[in-house]
């Protein structure tokens, strides 16, 4: 199991203001510019209480599957140009032909709203494990069985649906950070997975525009691996996420697993960083540590010593700038020898837990400092990008709090746009 993968289950389970600039004529002419993820409108679909392998009927009906009327108003006013919304694929999979019906329609609901804001819309096919048969490493189990020709149907059927907007900023992502590529073999076997889909997508919607993505998580690494030529002349946009370093993006977040034990006692890293600041940085963490009423005195020495050595290893990095400028750059040379145009590299997620409410994470200064660097650093190449995430629990919000309809002030100057009223 990914890093990705952990991180996507923990997250979703569990400054001064700033004028947006205007518009120059050398700015690139990305389909999709500046966005932000919406994940609790129509993902998470409600669970049976008595039948954990079934969709409660209507899946979406909660209140945590809804946006306050504020947020709308704002995402408009901010300056965000589309929204990337995610789609729990197992209700579509599992729905019958009626319930699929009434999907359909609460699914344009949302869709005619934020395009009658002006907004794009990614449509982001977002598989998670909360009924195991829908999760994504069992729908790509087998590229011959019946799953994977279900997951097939419901993109033909999605696609469908959206190809009479295809003159309008609508995009349909075919899966999110896909969990294969850790090895040659299961690289390939993505890139086979990909062209298939893509091929049945294409059938029934030849000018729908298409996001498409690597393997290993979606990260830069998997999109390196692919092979763009069997793409050749379709209207698709190529997509990578970027979360590095995660020791840094993932302060205050509870794993269990690997590396990923540390980050729940990383709060307030500097950003960009260097040895030096390892006493300064471990004076906050060393009292997260002791505060830990579930480790025994050798458990929080032990877990103290692997906190150092993970921060020691975090600033001998020197995470800044030039770290993000180099992994991009890997990404314009991928694109420029698979003859992609810069303005089809879609930055598709990327964030940072902050400091607020019940979550101590990134304080504004560092948090800031990194959002703006890969912004800028998309910006500069001609990638459109989307910030990861409008509302919902884990840390990395936009809204001030879980319950604020306003957005959080030094990360909408990070983004260079504005903070409305």
């Amino acid at each position: 199991m990914s890093i990705i993968l952990n991180r996507r289950a923990i997250l979703a389970t569990g400054a001064a203001l700033a004028l947006a600039p205007a518009t120059r004529a050398s700015e690139p002419k990305t389909p999709f510019r500046r966005g932000v993820g919406i994940h609790n409108l129509m993902n998470w679909g409600a669970v049976e209480p008595t039948d954990k392998t079934r969709y409660r009927w209507p899946p979406f009906a909660s209140d945590n599957h809804r946006l306050q009327p504020g947020i709308y108003d704002n995402l408009k006013a901010t300056g965000f140009d589309f929204v990337r919304l995610t789609l729990d694929p197992g209700v579509f999979m599992q729905a019958t032909e009626a319930q699929r019906g009434d999907l359909d329609t609460q699914f344009r609901g949302h869709l005619d709203r934020f395009l009658g804001l002006g907004l794009g819309v990614v449509v982001d096919f977002h598989p998670n494990s909360q009924v195991p048969t829908y999760s994504p490493d069992k729908i790509t189990a087998d590229i011959d069985g019946a799953l994977f020709k279900d997951y097939g149907a419901m993109l033909q059927r999605m696609a469908k649906l959206l190809a009479p907007l295809s003159q309008k900023r609508i995009a349909l992502e075919l899966m999110n950070e896909p969990q294969w590529g850790w090895d040659a073999g299961t690289a390939a076997r993505w890139q086979k997975m990909l062209e298939r889909w893509h091929a049945g997508v294409r059938s029934v919607a030849p000018d729908l525009m298409l996001v498409l993505s690597g393997a290993r998580g979606g990260g830069i690494d998997g999109l390196l691996q692919m092979d763009a030529r069997p793409f050749a002349g379709s209207n698709a946009l190529w997509s990578f996420h970027f979360y590095e370093p995660f020791l840094l993006t993932h302060q205050g977040v509870k794993a269990n697993e690997g590396a990923a034990r540390m980050w729940k006692y990383m709060s307030d890293l500097p950003y960009p960083g260097a040895p030096e600041h390892l006493d300064d940085a471990m004076r906050l963490i060393s009292s997260n540590i002791a505060a830990d009423r579930s480790l025994n005195a050798s458990q929080r020495t032990q877990t103290e010593t692997e906190a150092r050595e993970a921060v020691a290893r975090y600033l001998e990095a020197r995470p800044g700038r030039k770290h993000i400028k180099t992994q991009f750059e890997r990404v314009s040379e991928w694109a420029k020898k698979n003859g992609v145009e810069s303005t089809r590299i879609f930055l598709g997620e990327f964030g940072v837990t902050r400091t607020y409410g019940r979550y101590r994470a990134s304080p504004p200064a560092p948090l800031g400092n990194w959002l703006a660097d890969v912004r800028e650093e998309a910006e500069a190449r001609g990638f459109g990008w989307s910030l990861w995430v409008l509302t919902g629990y884990g840390g990395m919000s936009l809204v001030e709090t879980d319950e604020s309809v306003r957005f959080d002030g030094p990360t909408v100057a990070a983004l260079g746009l504005k903070t409305p009223g």
